[in-house]
């Protein structure tokens, strides 16, 4: 049976309800990690972890002696890392997520420029 443009309404609409469960869930997940990157002062802790230079292919390249802001969290020493990723940017993306939850909440949040570099930088792509 060919669609309608009802049909296809509807799943549209079923698509944006799906989306406003999944937002729901991204506000819930992003006060839980913004209120645990708070109380822990994860700022200094992950600042201050081991760190290494990435090499231009992306491997991690040598171990620096004391953390360098600005170098990937080591995850030769810290494997439960999932991803090389520096603290900087680590606190870039928690300003990026509170913004998002700023906007879930109703209020209007400050441009975060650099969220596509970001995010390309973090996730791969």
């Amino acid at each position: 049976m060919a669609a309608t443009t009802q049909s296809q309404a509807v799943a549209a609409a079923n698509t944006l309800l799906a989306i406003a469960v999944e937002l729901a869930n991204i506000q819930a997940a992003i006060t839980q990690a913004t209120t645990q990157y708070t109380q822990l002062a994860m700022g200094s802790t992950l600042a201050a972890m081991a760190t290494a230079a990435s090499n231009a292919d992306g491997s991690l390249g040598t171990a620096d002696p004391s953390p360098v802001s600005g170098h990937v969290i080591d995850t030769r020493v810290l494997p439960n890392l999932s991803r090389a990723v520096s603290a900087t940017d680590l606190g870039t993306l928690v300003t990026l997520v509170s913004a998002v939850a700023t906007l879930l909440n109703g209020t209007a949040p400050a441009t975060q420029g650099e969220a596509p570099q970001l995010l390309a930088k973090l996730v791969g792509g």
